[in-house]
């Protein structure tokens, strides 16, 4: 184990005996693991200036990541992914990649909606719903496409 992960372990470990947030602790939780340096970074100092305070609601969650289900981990981290997403929406030449690994590019949003371009420059036939795409990490302006549609 690194010097940088063992930090890591014992701010959690800190912020879980001061009672933090569990929002918080998702957020220093995920830190080097499912978010970047930056995500967490830009997440915290949102939480500082009072932003993230405004939007966390007080689950009963666990706080030990020891303890945490599977159910409150993926219920944590898709708030954090909707902050992201709200931070940084999906727009105008990003990248959508589908599950067979196919990539098409927004041309539009509205209406909580995406329409995209084929790579040839086509327009695909039908949009795709905004909520559907997931924030890829360490690839900017990247989305992972996660609805049930056969695009």
């Amino acid at each position: 184990m690194s010097i940088e992960q063992e930090i890591r372990i014992e701010i959690y470990r800190a912020l879980e005996q001061m009672k933090a947030d569990p929002h918080l602790l998702a957020a220093v939780g995920s830190w080097g693991d499912t978010l970047s340096d930056d995500e967490v970074l830009k997440l915290l100092r949102q939480w500082n200036e009072g932003e993230g305070r405004a939007q966390a609601s007080t689950p009963s969650f666990s706080t030990s990541p020891e303890e945490i289900s599977v159910e409150e981990g993926e219920a944590l981290l898709g708030d954090l992914a909707r902050q992201l997403k709200e931070d940084n929406p999906p727009k105008r030449g990003d990248m959508v990649i589908f599950p067979d690994g196919h990539r098409e590019t927004i041309h539009s949003t509205s209406e909580g909606m995406a329409w995209l371009a084929n790579q040839d420059g086509t327009m695909s036939e039908r949009p795709i719903p905004l909520d559907d795409l997931a924030p890829i990490e360490d690839e900017p302006n990247t989305w992972n496409y996660t609805g049930d549609t056969v695009v």
